[in-house]
């Protein structure tokens, strides 16, 4: 097994996506077929031409919340920042908390001097960084007052108004605001493309994982075996898996719509009936080189960060050469990486190995 330098390269900065495009669909569009030499390029607006009638397109349509508080230590006055990542059953919260001095369970933060406030009450196990934390009041009813979009840190400036808006998805279902990143390959989706997609015969299938801060964690240690994934949680609707087993039956493709659909569709196959189960659950699925996928057969993602745990994805699908190959063409014709960035189409998982 390869160590995590092997996942590395390097990245002109100006190919790091700030701000989206005028149009959701205006972003560039690389293919990688089984069989191919080289990559195809394309645009995404043109996606509906390598879709087949009877293939599913499924996506997560989880919403993300504005889940970056600032906040500061009730005794110390010491600046404390929260990311949300799940709610608990009790309707507490598993967050990442950044403080520049230790953080004891018991501290109280304040976020909104007498309407505000949060309380330590634990550290969590194996999720680095992670604190199960409760509030004086519903923090989501509070996220649209005094919370941020939790953009990414390679983008290099505070979100605004027009990030509430275009880092989320045409599709996102307000009930399931939990997630505190975007599903970012279904950016680049618009109503029209999607309605285009369904006039062809091809499904759109929604199901759910609300992404979490792990998202953004890089790998730190070259044995990438050792990586403790955060847990997030995942819904797939009684409908949505009847389709997606009927699809798969019928010889469709099932072509997940970014990183988060692949790991919850993967996380949701029963082997022994060999089927997708409806249902709900957490995930902590690693998805690296040597996994054998068993739903997926091609997908859609944006261009990731190195040594990250969907590089490492993404390897897993079409193997580490291809991967190298693809990225560094990448870079050469200057496509945009990351959440704003351009996307890549993936087809066929495993045959590519």
């Amino acid at each position: 097994m390869h160590g995590l330098s092997n996942f590395n390269f390097d990245l002109p900065p100006h190919l790091i996506a700030q701000k989206p495009n005028k149009n959701r669909t205006d972003s560039r569009l690389l293919i990688f077929k089984n069989g191919m030499t080289s990559p195809l390029h394309a645009q995404f607006k043109n996606l509906i031409d390598h879709l087949n009638p009877g293939d599913a397109l499924v996506l997560n349509n989880t919403k993300v919340i504005p889940a970056r508080f600032i906040g500061h230590k009730s005794q110390t006055k010491g600046k404390v920042e929260i990311l949300l990542s799940r709610i608990l059953p009790d309707g507490t919260w598993v967050s990442l908390i950044s403080t520049k001095r230790k953080l004891s369970v018991g501290t109280e933060i304040i976020l909104k001097e007498n309407v505000l406030t949060a309380k330590v009450l634990a550290r969590i196990k194996d999720e680095p960084g992670a604190y199960q934390i409760s509030f004086n009041e519903d923090i989501l009813h509070h996220a649209e007052v005094f919370g941020q979009i939790p953009l990414p840190p390679y983008i290099n400036r505070s979100a605004n108004e027009e990030d509430k808006i275009r880092y989320q998805t045409v599709f996102a279902d307000p009930k399931q605001n939990q997630a505190v990143a975007a599903p970012t390959a279904g950016l680049h989706f618009d109503e029209a493309l999607i309605e285009q997609i369904k006039n062809k015969r091809i499904h759109i299938i929604y199901i759910t994982l609300h992404v979490g801060p792990g998202t953004f964690l890089p790998l730190r240690t070259e044995n990438f075996e050792e990586h403790k994934m955060h847990a997030e949680p995942w819904e797939i609707s009684e409908e949505s898996a009847k389709l997606i087993n009927q699809v798969k039956k019928n010889g469709g493709r099932i072509i997940a719509v970014g990183t988060t659909s692949v790991r919850t569709l993967e996380s949701a196959f029963d082997a022994p009936k060999k089927q997708v189960n409806a249902g709900t659950g957490l995930t902590k699925l690693f998805i690296k080189p040597g996994f054998q996928f068993n739903v997926v057969d091609g997908f859609i993602t944006n261009f990731h960060l190195p040594k990250t745990t969907l590089l490492l994805l993404v390897a897993a699908a079409i193997g580490e050469r291809n991967l190298n190959r693809i990225y560094q063409e990448a870079i050469n014709k200057e496509y945009h990486f990351f959440s704003y960035g351009d996307a890549c189409l993936f087809d066929v998982i495993g045959d590519m190995l």
